[in-house]
């Protein structure tokens, strides 16, 4: 039993650790992938192993409770990161910039993750019981075989299906017009190719910082130069303007689309428009 309950607490360890480091994209041999990359192949083995010590019911349940434990601590932190901050130990904007789960991915990880060990769970069972019980590393590469490209061939359609975005580094969530340059991708086959620009103004992670007009043209310049679309996500773009001596007006003739909140500035209860 011992070694059963080690096994277990090892898997849903490695199960949370990937799905918090999934949170984060990053760039290996000019592929995109999550972080939980890292860690995650290993929960197959381990949870092979539950299957092994325990049973194929207790291998299914702790598949599905740790999807839920993963669910609601991606919960957690989305509320840690809404609720406002004890500024006596300051404003704390990592937390939030760094655990704030992206809802898609959370969703993308998570249903990944059941559907593949769920079939990597029946594919050990079915090594077992129709070809041998012995050779354990064999059934354990058979099984994996299958179910790792369809853990990642589900994740990326859920996570990056129609899109994929490329986080640009700014100062305080003003764009940097280099560092957007930098980030434009070619028209290569390899790549899907850039066609947008967003932006936030005002910030609301940064503080509510906004664009002044020379950010404004900076970061149109380079889209322009590229043909790439600009859109702003200007919830609070009347504040922006009252903060910037810019009009409205000004500030959308640099968008091509824009959306603003009615409730944000104009004092409607509910209400945003594209």
């Amino acid at each position: 039993m011992v070694p059963a309950t080690i096994v277990i607490a090892a898997y849903a360890a490695f199960q949370m650790m990937s799905d918090i480091a999934s949170l984060r994209i990053v760039l290996v041999a000019g592929f995109s992938i999550d972080a939980g990359t890292f860690v995650y192949p290993f929960t197959f083995t381990l949870r092979d192993l539950v299957h092994k010590t325990a049973g194929i019911k207790a291998a299914r349940a702790l598949i599905i409770t740790c999807a839920v434990l993963n669910l609601i601590m991606a919960g957690l932190f989305w509320l840690s990161s809404i609720l406002p901050a004890d500024l006596n130990v300051g404003p704390q904007l990592e937390f939030g910039i760094v655990l704030s789960p992206v809802w898609r991915i959370v969703f993308a990880s998570i249903i990944a993750e059941v559907v593949s060990e769920l079939i990597d769970t029946e594919g050990y069972r079915l090594w077992v019981e129709k070809v041998t019980d012995r050779y354990q590393w064999a059934r354990v590469l058979i099984s994996n075989a299958f179910s790792v490209p369809i853990d990642s061939l589900i994740f990326v359609w859920i996570a990056f299906g129609g899109a994929m975005p490329v986080a640009v580094n700014g100062e305080r969530g003003i764009l940097d017009p280099k560092a957007v340059e930098a980030a434009v991708r070619p028209g290569v086959y390899s790549m899907p190719t850039t066609k947008l620009v967003e932006m936030e103004n005002t910030h609301n992670r940064a503080g509510g910082t906004c664009y002044s007009k020379a950010d404004l043209d900076s970061v149109a310049k380079v889209a322009r130069k590229h043909n790439l679309v600009i859109h702003m996500d200007g919830a609070r773009i009347f504040n922006a303007a009252q903060a910037t001596g810019l009009t409205p007006k000004e500030i959308c003739s640099y968008t091509d689309t824009i959306t603003f909140c009615l409730s944000k500035g104009l004092g409607a209860p509910v209400g945003s428009l594209l």
